[in-house]
């Protein structure tokens, strides 16, 4: 005698339905999953920031000063010459606060071999550095942007003539200007500066030392030699004023400067490559004098964040 046997399974229907349900789900759970892993990275880029400053206070307390943001290593390019702006006889290479810190963030090895180099070649800045990494930005670990026959970028330059990337810039303070060794600037970092904490009258936790820039952004200043990001190293052919942008960041200082350079600048901006920036959504982190890390919204009023950038205003800062 035959019998039927009831087959089971999913109809059409049924596995449409199925399928729909977990692409809902998906679509649910996919921005919790990004939000969780920017968080991890962002706190990965704190954590940096927090070294950083720790940094910066143990060369204070061997050395009774803050590292210089960069220093020319010839002797004859003094604080005040400045009849050698443009001259390529005083051109260099020369280091700054990333190098000089090397020991305090366990790097003594990469720290003792350039003491044997008084002028660096792209050969010796090519060692990447994790402490200046930030997890958020996925730009190459050699800076696409900058190259050491000039403090200018340019195109078409192979990755053995440029330098490792760094996330993190000193504050150089407000305005555009390049800080000459006469004009230290109004931040806390510059060329030769030998800042000590009493040269912060507003308050160490009232003034940021170090911010975020991203490697994705670039200036379209030129089209053909864009520039973003930093490095660590210090800076190329540094002249008396400074070439600051290779490892400092300027602040607006006024509602122009606020609207040309705002923090999160976007690529195409003419000064993207000389602010503040990060893949963090809505702003920055930064490091305070103190060695406190906050995150400086992009948001913030440009009177807050010129006052946030000036070591001695005198400027009272409320909550930002």
């Amino acid at each position: 005698m035959l019998s039927s046997v009831k087959r089971q399974g999913f109809t059409l229907v049924e596995l449409l339905v199925v399928i729909a349900i977990i692409g809902v789900l998906i679509a649910l759970l996919l921005p919790a999953v990004q939000q969780a892993r920017e968080a991890a990275r962002r706190m990965s880029c704190t954590n940096n920031m927090k070294q950083l400053g720790l940094a910066v206070h143990n060369y204070h307390d061997t050395h009774r000063v803050f590292p210089p943001g960069l220093l020319h290593p010839d002797p004859a390019a003094t604080a005040g010459a400045k009849t050698s702006w443009f001259s390529p006889s005083v051109w260099a290479n020369g280091y700054g606060w990333g190098t000089f810190i090397l020991p305090f963030l366990e790097q003594t090895a990469i720290y003792d071999e350039l003491r044997s180099v008084p002028v660096w070649t792209p050969a010796d800045a090519q060692h990447t550095i994790s402490a200046y990494h930030c997890a958020s930005d996925p730009s190459p670990l050699i800076n696409p942007y900058y190259f050491d026959q000039f403090y200018l970028p340019s195109g078409d330059i192979p990755d053995e003539e440029r330098m490792a990337k760094s996330n993190y810039v000193a504050n150089i303070g407000t305005g555009v200007a390049l800080p000459s060794g006469v004009t230290l600037g109004d931040g806390a970092s510059s060329l030769h500066s030998n800042f000590r904490f009493r040269d912060f009258t507003d308050g160490t936790s009232n003034v940021i030392y170090f911010s975020e820039r991203d490697g994705v952004r670039k200036s379209s200043l030129s089209s053909s030699s864009p520039w973003g990001g930093a490095i660590w190293i210090g800076a190329p052919k540094i002249t008396t004023g400074g070439s600051y942008c290779h490892n400092h960041c300027f602040f607006a200082g006024d509602a122009t400067n606020a609207t040309n350079a705002p923090i999160n600048a976007p690529s195409g901006k003419a000064l993207v490559g000389d602010v503040a920036s990060s893949q963090h959504p809505g702003g920055v982190n930064v490091t305070m004098v103190d060695g406190s890390v906050h995150f400086l919204s992009e948001n913030t009023s440009w009177e807050t964040v010129a006052a946030l950038a000036k070591r001695s205003d005198g400027q009272v800062v409320g909550e930002w």
